[in-house]
């Protein structure tokens, strides 16, 4: 598609095509014709397709008042002006675009053209990247166009802030190849003079919403300064903030919401986003900062009394008073007397922020804000460790930076003396609303979860201070306090938990204050707070991070304590199995985990050679499991409860705590499914008349009874397992390797869709046997009818390296891994998903291996590669077409994780390309850039051309 006339009817054509019949191909050949528009050398920008389309759209009356058309046409604008020039202007001055003034000039008129707004917010885009990118002394042009002047409309200037906003969004979004220098260089010059963002002359009342849309945008922008505090960064913009119009209008509705009245006003939540962003940035106290602090929290700070309470909006009291706190306290505690206005105001915000945890009617939202504002002002509050020196610091330079740590240590613990009252009644507010909210089980379990994950990942600092949930929100802040300020006192926690089984959760964090709980406790006390035990377990004993209790005195003491519960539970015929005690089945589960976890703890450091004589000390902890997992069908243990005892039961046998005799094989078989499939996998090691291809045969008919969530779960513990159990037996010789190939063909025929499963277990046979046995199972699973829509996410368990590795590297099965990889590349939905780009790679992967392992001939290779990449560019060209709307609204997609993923994706189909070079001329109808990649001398140039596609 050229850029000359007919290139542009062409271009209407296909626009007129898409968006009369949403046909996926036009899109993609105008998204093409986009993209390289500017190959060529110094070609006048204005003039080329997406420009054209737009001088197309405004002259055609039709085309300009048509919503779908006008934004569809301005779409592909914001793509060529946002992803496509960036990239050309980083390229040598002989090949960059020519004329972006003129291209500027044309989305200016465009802007003043289009009367539909989402088509003026993508062209604002155009035009805010084209300043950022000419435009040397950008401050200099939007300060002239924001002022406006005499001849200036309304309209234009609503638009010069309309572009001031995008110009923000567009410097903080990594994903715009403005270029590392030129992106630092506008952000610091803009974050310097954003005094700007208030120097509108719109005062009307209409225009305010867009005037705290602005406020905001500024106030993020400096949040994100690279380099020092945000005060410090636009000194005058803080400065003329408290008097501005905007500032005045956000104190009027804050104001009107934390006033009683009937029904309760409600401050915007744009304004209030305005308000709290403002009051974070407050970190150094000044005239700016006072003015500021003492203009908001009087507002919220009314008396209010028991008649009003029901009146006032709490979320908004809550959430500016929490923004003040978290940012400000420290600077005024330790730099302000406390006979200064700014001080007690700063006390009663503390107050009433006390008031709000102390009142058990407080509204969930207010609390969840309270605690938010806590937990940042306690991470500030948090003394800095010393780290160890390295032998490549500077003495000079690290002992400065000790000394400075120290320092600022210092502070941190003389605001803590101070606050130390406020801390503490917050402290202790929180307690007596863990212990008094009758917390579901359900929300236990959050919390269990929470702290399993810190376990998880070596109890490193946890910065999330916002939750949604408010159970969650009060006990992540009492942990945290009572990591600043030690736990309470034993008769504190009593006060707060009269009830012995309510403390668990109380003294948690403390691995003696948790021993002492334990050691204190009856064991029907252990089933009220059940669900954090075996996480209090994991913290203190079991993790690789434990040390209160990692003395193994001490994590006998506490399995002796769990397993003596248990044994009274099974004396009182309190068990899991249910009952007339049947609610207490999941809470004596929890029990269970508890001790197991504590037992295979001190095997662990005891090594397998030493663990027998724990064997006998857990037999109440075994008995319990084998009750639970034997209770008969039907009774209240049926469920979830049984499989967890049997998922214990099994890492039990596997770390040789207890066995699984030939005497329990036959009760087992009245079991469902998933018991016996956990249990029969991993009770081969000790169960003789496990280890027979008969019990293997019976085990894959379980494995087949189960439900899709059941079946995933064994694929990770049991497969795994009986394939290692598998290969043993056939490498000692017990088992013939036909005779198991045989086995596993047979059940996967019954059973095809069945395929990781099978394909795990298929590498247990001798290696010469695993290209023809793996291959018939994909075979055979993917012509079922529903194969052709398998999900990414299976595609890429199913061709996994260790499964498609040893049939790529047989001449006689390599040529039909081909044949696949040719049909999964045909066009399909998938590709153009979410996930797509992972559907590549996987693909991109099989056409690797088989490239480097030479039994496929090099012209197939490269037909299939051909059509791998042509599913590459599908994906390409969805994922710009979707992403406008997804850029506009601030969302930044582009992790790191997905930038590895593109770069993991060119570096396969690179590899897989050498099979061009291979070759000694190329088809007739081969595409252009295949000759360059023949000529490309290595993988990096590959890249580098399959890049530019």
């Amino acid at each position: 598609m050229s850029s000359g006339d007919g290139g542009v009817a062409a271009a209407v054509a296909a626009l007129m095509h898409f968006t009369t019949h949403s046909d996926t191909a036009s899109n993609q050949e105008l998204m093409h014709a986009i993209d390289h528009s500017l190959d060529a050398g110094c070609t006048p920008a204005a003039h080329t397709i997406a420009p054209q389309l737009l001088r197309w759209a405004l002259e055609d009356s039709t085309a300009r008042a048509s919503a779908g058309i006008a934004t569809y046409v301005s779409v592909l604008n914001r793509h060529f002006c946002v992803h496509v020039i960036p990239h050309r202007l980083a390229q040598p001055l002989d090949r960059r675009p020519a004329g972006l003034e003129e291209l500027l000039q044309l989305y200016m008129i465009a802007l003043h053209s289009f009367p539909i707004e989402a088509s003026r917010r993508q062209l604002t885009q155009c035009v805010a990247c084209l300043l950022i990118l000419l435009e040397d002394h950008l401050v200099e042009r939007l300060r002239a166009w924001i002022r406006g002047g005499d001849a200036s409309s309304t309209d234009e200037c609503r638009m010069s802030l309309q572009v001031f906003v995008a110009v923000v969004d567009l410097l903080a979004d990594r994903r715009v190849a403005i270029g590392s220098i030129r992106r630092a260089t506008q952000r610091r010059q803009l974050q310097e003079h954003l005094l700007i963002a208030l120097e509108s002359p719109l005062t009307d009342g209409a225009d305010l919403p867009l005037l705290v849309r602005v406020s905001d945008a500024a106030v993020r922008f400096l949040l994100e300064a690279m380099y020092g505090e945000p005060q410090e960064v636009a000194a005058t913009f803080w400065e003329a903030l408290p008097t501005s119009t905007v500032w005045q209008h956000c104190l009027r509705c804050l104001g009107a919401a934390a006033a009683a009245s009937s029904p309760p006003a409600t401050c915007p939540e744009e304004v209030l986003s305005v308000v709290c962003n403002v009051l974070r940035c407050q970190t150094i106290v000044n005239a700016a900062a006072e003015a500021l602090l003492s203009g908001a929290l009087p507002l919220v700070l009314q008396p209010i009394g028991p008649t009003s309470a029901s009146m006032v909006d709490w979320e908004t009291i809550s959430r500016v008073i929490a923004a003040a706190l978290e940012a400000s306290t420290k600077a005024i505690v330790t730099q302000q007397p406390s006979d200064v206005p700014l001080f007690r105001l700063f006390s009663s915000a503390a107050d009433r922020l006390a008031q709000l945890l102390q009142a058990p009617a407080a509204p969930t939202t207010a609390v969840c804000h309270v605690c938010e504002g806590i937990s940042a002002l306690t991470q500030a509050l948090q003394p800095t460790p010393l780290p160890e020196m390295e032998p490549d610091d500077d003495p000079d330079d690290f002992a400065d930076f000790v000394e400075q740590t120290r320092e600022a240590n210092a502070e941190k613990s003389s605001a803590v003396a101070q606050l130390r009252p406020f801390l503490h009644g917050c402290t202790r507010a929180l307690a007596a609303r863990l212990t008094h909210s009758k917390l579901a089980q359900e929300e236990w379990r959050d919390i269990a979860a929470y702290v399993a994950r810190q376990v998880a990942e070596g109890d490193t600092e946890d910065y999330e201070v916002a939750h949604d949930d408010v159970h969650l929100a009060v006990f992540t802040t009492y942990e945290r306090l009572t990591a600043l300020l030690g736990a309470l006192s034993v008769e504190e926690i009593n006060a707060a938990a009269p009830e012995l089984g309510q403390r668990l959760v109380l003294v948690m964090r403390d691995s003696g204050s948790a021993l002492h709980w334990l050691d204190s406790i009856q064991p029907a006390d252990l089933l009220v707070q059940s669900a954090l035990l075996p996480c209090c377990v994991a913290r203190h004993v079991s993790s690789a991070s434990a040390a209160g209790c990692a003395m193994e005195s001490a994590a006998v003491r506490v399995m002796d304590v769990l397993v003596h519960a248990l044994a009274t539970y099974q004396e009182h015929g309190v068990l899991c199995s249910g009952g007339s005690a049947s609610d207490s089945a999941p809470a004596i589960m929890d029990v269970t985990r508890a001790a197991a976890a504590v037992a295979l703890a001190i095997a662990g450091r005891l090594g397998p050679d030493n663990a027998a004589h724990l064997r006998e000390r857990i037999t109440p902890l075994v008995s319990a499991l084998w009750q639970c997992v034997t209770s008969a069908v039907g009774a209240p243990a049926s469920g979830s409860t049984r499989h967890a005892a049997a998922d214990e039961l099994a890492t039990l046998l596997e770390a040789r705590l207890t066995v699984l005799p030939d005497a329990a094989v036959d009760l087992l078989k009245d079991q469902d499914a998933y018991t016996q499939v956990v249990l029969f996998a991993t009770g081969g090691a000790s169960t003789p008349s496990l280890n027979t291809l008969e019990a293997l045969a019976h085990t894959l008919h379980c494995i087949a009874q189960l439900s899709s969530e059941e079946a995933e779960a064994a694929e990770t513990r049991v497969c795994r397992g009986l394939a290692e159990r598998s290969r043993r037996h056939c490498e000692s010789g017990e088992w013939a390797g036909e005779a198991l190939a045989t086995l596993l063909d047979s059940w996967h025929a019954q059973h095809p869709q069945l395929l990781l499963h099978f394909l795990t277990l298929a590498l247990a046979v001798p290696a010469e046997m695993q290209p023809a046995l793996l291959l018939a199972g994909i075979t055979r699973f993917f012509s079922l009818p529903q194969s052709r829509d398998t999900s990414t996410r299976e595609l890429s368990a199913v061709l996994e390296a260790r499964f498609v590795h040893p049939i790529a590297a047989s001449p006689a099965t390599a040529p039909s891994l081909h044949v696949l990889v040719v049909w999964l590349s045909q066009s399909h939905p998938s590709f153009t998903a979410a996930d797509g780009l992972r559907r590549v790679r996987i693909l991109a992967e099989c056409g690797r291996v088989l490239c480097e392992d030479g039994h496929v001939p090099a012209l197939s290779l490269t037909e299939a590669l051909v059509t791998c990449v042509a599913r590459w560019q599908e994906h390409k060209f969805a994922s710009a077409l979707g992403g406008g709307e997804a850029d506009e609204a601030g969302e930044n997609d582009d992790t790191e994780g997905d930038v590895q993923l593109k770069q993991e994706v060119l570096k396969q189909l690179a590899i897989w390309s050498r099979c061009v070079s291979a070759m000694s001329g190329l088809p007739a109808s081969a595409p252009p850039w295949l000759a360059r990649l023949q000529s490309a001398q290595d993988d990096y140039e590959r890249m580098e051309v399959l890049k530019s596609l």
